[in-house]
């Protein structure tokens, strides 16, 4: 799947620019091992519903050297916490959400870094 975007990724690296990857995990992967399902839910097993895109962009970071932000782990927890970081209603974060996601970036090396590395005059 990351294959058909890498010219993409070649053209910012040709032109001198960075990349960063952040990512946003789906409701499935964040909330599923605290869902109340019945047995004959079509969702019940969650790890063969997750979508392979969070695993498939860590690899391409990996061979990539791009810097991964990556709330999934502490958007888990805040929900085993009883703080559910979505809208009950959709799949969307909301307040708690953002405001984890947020703070990750804003505190994340990787990203000071990308930016430092971006924003310096040439």
């Amino acid at each position: 799947m990351i294959g058909r975007h890498s010219n993409c990724f070649a053209e910012i690296i040709a032109a001198g620019g960075e990349q960063v990857v952040v990512i946003v995990p789906t409701e499935l992967r964040t909330l599923g091992s605290i869902c109340d399902r019945p047995r004959d839910a079509i969702l019940n097993g969650d790890a063969q519903h997750q979508s392979p895109w969070r695993d498939l962009l860590h690899q391409w970071a990996d061979e990539t050297d791009a810097p991964v932000c990556d709330p999934t782990d502490e958007l888990s927890r805040s929900a085993m916490h009883g703080e559910i970081p979505r809208f009950p209603v959709d799949s969307h974060l909301n307040g708690p959400g953002h405001q984890i996601l947020a703070d990750m970036v804003a505190t994340s090396t990787a990203i000071r870094q990308f930016l430092a590395n971006t924003l310096t005059p040439q």
